[in-house]
């Protein structure tokens, strides 16, 4: 099942909204293109009509979350390094720099 299948098969479950679902479809579609190879996320709907988008690979950690305004500004990215125990919310141009760095596809097994 491709990602955007499984995002489909949660809005037909009820899972997510069809807002929830268009914003979710738009932000892949805006990350493949600014970043080309990136790793496809794991993707899971949470409380209160919320998707989460996570990245993992070795010490890094990226998340996306899309949701409701529900008292935090959101959408919103969070990059961890389990290494060095750093963590911070990059702005949504220093996480596309994150993932072209840590999550690219072809750089499986490189870190």
């Amino acid at each position: 099942m491709t990602l955007l299948e499984y995002l489909r098969k949660q809005a037909d479950d009820g899972a997510l909204s069809d807002e929830r679902l268009a914003e979710a479809v738009a932000a892949w579609e805006r990350i493949r293109a600014a970043v080309p190879g990136v790793m496809i996320p794991s993707a899971c709907p949470g409380p209160d009509d919320s998707l989460l988008y996570t990245w993992h690979r070795g010490d890094h950690h990226m998340e996306l979350e899309l949701g409701p305004d529900v008292g935090c500004e959101l959408p919103w990215w969070f990059y961890a390094n389990r290494a060095d125990k750093s963590n911070y919310m990059p702005d949504e141009p220093d996480a596309l720099k994150l993932l072209r760095k840590h999550f690219l596809e072809e750089a499986a097994g490189g870190e």
